[in-house]
């Protein structure tokens, strides 16, 4: 058995069994294995290695490109100059080397079988005045056979070929193994709060609900490359069980550029979309001036990056702004120490996202160089797409349909997000590289009616405002009166230091590094209808903490180049402490759930330092990739990964105590959850431009908290119970751009199951008239669970000044750009059931219709006045699909009145409305009684003429009056099933136009 065959029938034998790893795993790896064994039999390769140095100075020339003449194998030069070329098949080369400001070398190299060639290349610098300008691009290959994840980067170039809106997010979603439901992203079926945006350095997440923002904070635009990581992500990232975004932000150069942009839909529909973007860069003469004296040899100018934008919509459901009203916000927020509110010039729409950038870098010498980043974003919206992490169940469609036609009562939902960064990179010799930085981040949540405080808010209800008898709700399902009654404020404030530092030794590439994070975290939720001013201030059910967690992590990564192996091997220490408000409440033991015996088990999951109890994880990390040839590769990794529970299931009540009914309590020995998973995928680059990837995964999730019911207690306690699987297997096709096109395809087959999707799922339960006490011993499967999903993308590009092809006759113009996106995947899951609401399956075991959405992009450009003019038309769901966003469980299709658990009851079909009143009553069944006590049958003796016709009139009075009742019922179900929202946006057309100088 050859070795490659030994290393991946080792990886076989780890596998765990079950059938569907046979059906797919097994016939997967079996027959990359017949393939490999015979490959690696006849493969012969070698090893370049060597350093680009200044033919003048001596001094190695950082980043170089680096590449072997006439084959698509290259490299980037390390910080000192070094480069490594593995994998390369036995034969005579020429390796040649390109940097801006010199001239380019080639130098000539013998490859031998299992031996490493070591070569130097020097470059002589070019002379100013006497050659032309000189433009080097760099490309990625599109397989890199010494990578064993799976990370996808987008450049800046690559985000014009995409059809996206405004935002990073829109770009993440496009990716093989990541779905967007609800408005979460999920990868590779692990839940919405698993997935870590890290933006310059910024770790985005709100630490009570657990999710990542900066997808929707950053401007797609504002990019200048984006990592996704979704398998295997190696020693240096943590805090993230199913996928790491890593996103850079564009730097000025030392020339200005300029972009302005306006997008809208006022000519093609009724959005009211208003989508404007502004981008200035360049250098900063007079600080580069001031700071010259303090630069170095091979210092440059301080450059600048800066953009605004604003995203407003009203979008295709009614809001307050369709409806006659507006938004108010009574946020709080701070410009040097000075607090403010924003008006209404801010939040003109139902939708209003703002977001500024600035970003400056200076180059101030060859070793070092510094960068500072700051970022706003600032949304106010009524959270029609946002679920509150105290929400009990969050699988629901947000939309407020019952509200929609008093939506200046609804809530204002402000949301700000703000971040800084700064970090000074440091080549502190040849083979030794250190990055420090320090990094804030700052995301708050507001959530009122109409500004106001909850003892302001109005509590009337429907049912308060209309009696029972004679008096008929005429807007039946939607609400007339009052305002809905939770007031909610939150803000997650972090400080963090990293140290990062990476050594190159032979054919060693070592990472080590810190990070630690100081938090601050507040959070305050009531019921305003439970509030008494006297006696309730904060009313009987509310939630109040403060608390100050300090986090962080150690870890070591070695990426080491064996002959014809490359492996990452890594380990990382994650650490955490609760903090010493938690301390003391196991101190005290004076709260219902802490117990002599639960402080005993915290302080036996707990260390302690310095007198402060902490908890601590290790997690091994492991990849491996076999360069089968220069343009193949398999790849194989490993790893444990763990993620500290979201901040909410850790101190919901834990210093405040309510007097409502089943309470969720935190609980602050929650450990983190933790996962384990592999993947094995293969890919091979068939030609210079397309080539294909294939990947089997498989995930384990243990120490889901989940909220269980105390015996003998009226209460949910948040513990480390639930567990989840997550296995796929994806394929993705590919083809860069040559002859004017460029395509790819993904296709993604998956399964996601565990005990719950939620951590409230008992709770549910319980307040659905069940007994939380009674586990179900199956599992289910994810709410978001979508198994299969295929996405593609098509572009034609024809660049300024080059001659388009000719498409039926007509040659198409230069400075065109044509962009298509497909998505098709499985509808959404649901929990099947007969037509009287009995389950007939396990937990989201089926899907709904298949989702689809074509989108497209034409852009042409224009030179005008010396300025290159943008305009563009983008068009969305062109198909018009409308996707179902709600399931009926008994049919699989959208609800509809009279058809599905809606044709049982009579009260629920709107033939029936039809009726006269004494066939409805036939119909219902309903019994038209008449009360011999009635005051109007007082004095008349039964069976007379007299009381005969009093008797029959007062049956005449209920008859109809219960007709009247029962065809209220019967409009609020059509009322009710008439939701916008329980389909997906129509087709949507904007145009724009854009200047770039």
């Amino acid at each position: 058995m050859t070795t490659t065959a030994m290393r991946v029938h080792a990886a076989v034998a780890s596998i765990r069994s079950n059938s569907w790893r046979r059906s797919f795993g097994l016939l997967f790896i079996l027959t990359a294995v017949s393939f490999l064994s015979g490959t690696a039999a006849w493969a012969q390769e070698g090893t370049v290695v060597g350093k680009v140095l200044d033919a003048e100075t001596g001094s190695p020339l950082a980043y170089t490109n680096v590449s072997i003449v006439g084959t698509t194998r290259g490299a980037i030069a390390r910080e000192d100059g070094s480069f490594v070329l593995a994998g390369v098949p036995v034969g005579s080369y020429e390796v040649q080397a390109s940097f801006m400001g010199y001239t380019s070398g080639k130098v000539p190299v013998e490859v031998q079988d299992k031996r490493t060639a070591t070569i130097e290349i020097k470059l002589q610098p070019t002379t100013v005045g006497k050659t032309d300008e000189v433009v080097i691009t760099g490309e990625r290959p599109l397989v890199d056979v010494e990578q064993g994840a799976t990370i996808r980067s987008v450049t800046a170039d690559d985000i014009k070929e995409l059809v996206v809106r405004p935002t990073l997010d829109s770009v993440v979603e496009q990716q093989a193994g990541v779905t967007r439901d609800r408005d979460k992203i999920h990868v590779r079926g692990g839940r919405s709060d698993e997935t870590l945006y890290v933006v310059d350095g910024v770790k985005m997440r709100d630490l009570l609900s657990g999710e990542s923002s900066g997808g929707s904070t950053v401007s797609a635009r504002s990019v200048a490359e984006v990592n996704i990581i979704t398998g295997g992500f190696d020693a240096q990232y943590g805090d993230a069980m199913s996928g790491i975004v890593d996103a850079k932000l564009k730097e000025g150069d030392e020339v200005y550029h300029g972009f302005l942009g306006y997008t809208t839909d006022q000519f093609t529909d009724d959005w009211d979309v208003d989508l404007t973007e502004f981008q200035l860069s360049g250098p900063v003469p007079l600080v580069s001036q001031m700071l010259k004296p303090l630069g170095g040899k091979g210092a440059g100018k301080v450059t600048f990056f800066a953009s605004v934008s604003a995203d407003l919509s009203n979008g295709h459901l009614p809001t307050v702004d369709t409806t006659g009203g507006s938004l108010i916000s009574s946020y709080q927020d701070r410009l040097f120490g000075n607090q403010f509110t924003y008006k209404n010039f801010f939040y003109p729409r139902g939708s209003n996202e703002w977001r500024g950038l600035f970003k400056s870098a200076w180059k101030a010498s060859a070793h070092h160089k510094f960068s500072i980043s700051l970022m706003k974003s600032m949304q106010f919206s009524e959270g029609f797409n946002d679920t509150d992490i105290a929400q009990i169940n969050r699988n629901v469609n947000n939309y407020p349909w019952a509200w929609s036609r008093r939506l200046n009562n609804y809530y204002t939902v402000t949301t700000d997000r703000n971040s800084f960064s700064f970090a000074w990179n440091q080549t502190l010799k040849e083979s030794l590289v250190h990055e420090l930085s320090v990094t804030r981040f700052f995301t708050a949540r507001h959530q009122d009616v109409r500004g106001q405080l909850w003892t302001e808010y109005s509590t009337l209800t429907d049912g308060d405002y209309y009696d029972s008898v004679g008096n008929i709700d005429p807007n039946p399902y939607f609400l007339d009166v009052g305002q809905p009654s939770a007031y909610r404020d939150r803000y997650i404030r972090t400080w963090a230091l990293d140290s990062k530092w990476t050594h190159f030794w032979k054919t060693h590439e070592m990472r080590w590094g810190l990070h630690s994070q100081y938090e601050d975290v507040q959070y305050m939720s009531l019921d305003a209808s439970t509030v008494d001013p006297d006696l309730l201030p904060l009313g009987r059910e509310f939630d109040l903490f403060h608390v100050y967690p300090n986090t962080g992590a150690l870890y070591f990564n070695d990426k080491i180049n064996f002959e014809g192996l490359v492996a990452s091997v890594g380990l990382r220490y994650d650490y955490w402490f609760p903090g010493e408000q938690v301390d003391t409440l196991y101190e005290r033991q004076d709260r219902p759930t802490i117990t002599a015996a639960a402080a005993q088990e915290y302080y036996d999951n707990t260390n302690s330092l310095f007198g402060y109890r902490y908890k601590g994880y290790l997690s091994p990390r492991i990849q491996v990739s076999h360069p089968i040839s220069e343009n193949s590769h398999l790849y194989f990794n490993y790893g444990h990964f763990t993620q500290r529970p979201a901040y909410f299931y850790v101190y919901a009540k834990s210093s405040s105590q309510s007097s409502e009914d089943f309470p969720n309590i935190g609980n602050p020995n929650l450990d983190p959850e933790i996962s384990v998973q592999y993947e094995l995928g293969v890919g091979h680059q068939f030609t210079d431009d397309k080539a294909i990837k294939v990947s089997v995964y498989n995930k384990d999730i243990y120490d889901y908290p989940t909220s269980i019911k105390l015996e003998n207690a009226n209460l949910f306690l948040y513990r480390n119970l639930d567990y989840a699987r997550a296995r796929g297997i994806e394929f993705e096709l590919k083809k860069k751009r040559t002859d004017f096109t460029s395509w790819g395809a993904t296709y993604t087959f998956s399964v996601a199951k565990g005990k719950a999707s939620d951590p409230n799922g008992l709770r549910l339960v319980q307040e659905s008239g069940g007994d939380a006490r009674e586990t179900a011993l199956e599992e289910e499967y994810m709410w978001w669970n979508r198994p299969h999903e295929f996405k593609a993308y098509a572009n034609l590009s024809v660049v300024d000044g080059d001659e388009g092809p000719s498409i039926l006759g007509v040659r198409l113009p230069d400075d065109l750009r044509i962009n298509t996106y497909l998505l098709v995947r499985s509808g959404r899951a649901y929990t099947p059931e007969d037509k009287q609401g009995r389950p007939t399956g396990l937990g989201y075991s089926k899907n709904g219709p298949f989702d689809s959405t074509l989108n497209m992009t034409i852009t042409k450009g224009l030179e005008v006045a010396g300025r290159r003019l943008e305009l563009s038309i983008q068009g969305w769901n062109l198909l018009n699909h409308r996707n179902a966003t709600v399931i009926d469980p008994s049919t699989g299709e959208r609800w509809k009145p009279g058809e599905g658990q809606l044709s049982i009851d009579p009260r629920d079909n709107p033939d029936n409305l039809e009726l006269t009143d004494e066939a409805l009553i036939e119909v219902t069944g309903d019994e038209i009684r008449v009360s011999s006590q009635d005051p109007r049958l007082a004095g008349l003796t039964p069976g007379t003429p007299e009381y005969r016709e009093v008797f029959d009139q007062i049956y005449e009075e209920n008859l109809a009056s219960t007709a009247r009742s029962i065809r209220a019922s019967i409009q609020g179900t059509i009322n009710r099933y008439s939701d916008p929202s329980m389909i997906a946006a129509p087709r949507h057309v904007r145009v724009g136009i854009g200047m770039e100088w």
